[in-house]
């Protein structure tokens, strides 16, 4: 087990075991520290949606960002496959963005003129009629919508282990471990002091997600980072899979292998709880479940029962408990397999942003202490699906 790396990462989620990838590519020296398991929380439960042109601050400041994170995704993609021999389900999707009342048309027409201004990716007027035809599962209530196309989607949990299995297989290693401290001198890293040992290393990639706040005294300086807790509901529409991702009155529905329809997803703040609410447990025998119930008689906000599959549906057959840790080897991400809502966290930056996933804002960093650098990557799109 090495000792001694030019640069230790520091958590193997999605982000962590990207750093990892591209390290080990360019020919350095890398360990991935990870003290639970690869792709454990959000980068293993997420929808996996990619949506370069809409988010927080897209339109806006961080949309070139965007782009370009969108673009080294398709690149990536067949390098990646053959590099790990993973297949993690990439592909440019369509979607309807469906409107059941006259106000939402403008909107709509603001997504129009976004995708068919994008190179890539396009936009067609449909009206309810067609839609029924085309699903006949969807309300009757649909007075329109866009057909998109353009966007992508993948396996959020099978993308990050590809990540690091092709970095192991460029030479970097995994160190299954806690991280106490690390050692300084003089402002420049030295090492990585573990529970079970110590790494000299040159240089710290810190990918802890919403533990990013454990570096705070690491590092002497303050990462404004909390957990944020979102749920999605598995279920498995009668008449077959859906033929596009749905959105619209406040809900989504994504088409999902094995004939499943993500629904989601919430946001919650609720600390470390990786525990189904009480609203999506699944149901026992005699108990049909808050969450299924609320489905079918479409009681919940945005009303999903307009949308395909959510009246009349079926609680997908996952059982066990969500979100549990996983043993830290690629092919094994999710440990026990997880129940239909599943417990996920991300990282959440206080602020105005709040779907925002940056770690930490650069006017909360103490000047010279830490550089923060805004910087394209496949994964920067990842932890923002458009839900």
């Amino acid at each position: 087990m090495a000792d001694v790396s030019d640069v230790v990462v520091i958590g193997a989620g999605a982000a962590g075991c990207a750093a990892a990838f591209y390290l080990a590519e360019a020919g350095i020296r890398t360990t991935v520290v990870e003290r639970q398991g690869v792709a454990a929380y959000a980068s293993g439960y997420s929808a996996g949606g990619l949506n370069p042109l809409q988010g927080a601050q897209i339109p806006g400041p961080l949309a070139p960002m965007a782009r370009a994170s969108f673009e080294m995704h398709l690149e990536l993609w067949e390098r990646l496959e053959e590099a790990s021999g993973v297949d993690f389900r990439a592909a440019r999707v369509g979607s309807v963005d469906v409107a059941f009342d006259e106000s939402e048309f403008a909107r709509l027409e603001e997504t129009r003129a976004l995708f068919e201004a994008a190179e890539g990716f396009s936009a067609q007027w449909t009206d309810g009629s067609e839609l029924l035809r085309d699903e006949p599962r969807l309300s009757g209530d649909a007075l329109g919508g866009l057909r998109l196309f353009g966007n992508a989607v993948l396996d959020s949990g099978l993308f990050t282990q590809a990540l690091l299995r092709a970095a192991e297989s460029l030479g970097a290693t995994v160190r299954h471990a806690g991280v106490t401290a690390l050692e300084t001198s003089g402002g420049a890293v030295q090492g990585v002091v573990l529970d079970d040992g110590r790494i000299a290393c040159a240089a710290v990639v810190v990918a802890t997600g919403p533990w990013s706040g454990d570096a705070e005294g690491w590092l002497g300086v303050s990462i404004p980072v909390e957990p944020l807790k979102g749920e999605i509901l598995r279920l498995r529409p009668p008449g077959g899979p859906l033929a596009h991702d749905w959105s619209g009155a406040g809900v989504s529905l994504n088409d999902r292998a094995g004939g499943q329809a993500w629904v989601g997803a919430t946001e919650q703040s609720r600390g470390w709880d990786v525990n189904p609410s009480e609203w999506a447990r699944p149901p026992t025998p005699g108990r049909r479940g808050r969450a299924a119930d609320a489905l079918v008689r479409g009681r919940r906000a945005g009303a999903p029962h307009r949308l395909p599959a959510s009246r009349h549906a079926g609680l997908a057959a996952d059982t066990g408990r969500g979100a549990r840790l996983g043993q830290g080897l690629p092919g094994d991400r999710r440990g026990q397999e997880g129940r239909t809502a599943r417990a996920r966290h991300g990282p959440r930056r206080r602020g105005p942003c709040r779907g925002e996933r940056a770690v930490a804002r650069p006017d909360a960093v103490r000047a010279g202490a830490v550089r923060v650098v805004p910087h394209p990557s496949p994964v920067g799109l990842h932890f923002c699906p458009r839900l």
